[in-house]
């Protein structure tokens, strides 16, 4: 079985030092690790070891590479960063719909950009 050691964190998980210690499930965090393709690499790799894997947080990131793996078994989502899109996250009673727009489904709300952005320091 493929495993990953829990004490190292998610965001050490990368497909190029990828590990094998005893895990049940994989949730690899997307911005760390490299984004959508890192995260379709630790898929597959789990896959080949009929290991399932679950998203880690960015729901609007995560819902259209977990529709396209097999062995994606859940979407990690918390709304905190709703505000920085356009469309919702749809979820009926219980799942998660996949959109059926261009790209990853969710256009950026350039106004709530603008008011979250980071000012510069002078």
């Amino acid at each position: 079985m493929l495993c990953y050691k829990f004490s190292q964190q998610s965001t050490q998980m990368k497909s190029s030092n990828f590990k094998t210690t005893l895990v049940d499930v994989l949730m690899p965090d997307f911005q760390p690790i490299g984004g959508l393709s890192d995260f379709r690499r630790i898929a597959a790799i789990a896959a080949s070891y009929d290991v399932p894997v679950s998203s880690h947080l960015f729901t609007e990131y995560s819902i259209c590479v977990a529709a396209s793996e097999a062995n994606c078994i859940s979407i990690e989502h918390m709304p905190w960063f709703a505000p920085l899109f356009n469309q919702p996250v749809e979820i009926d009673d219980a799942f998660i719909q996949v959109p059926g727009r261009p790209g990853s489904g969710f256009t950026y709300n350039s106004s709530a950009i603008e008011t979250y952005k980071l000012k510069a320091i002078s």
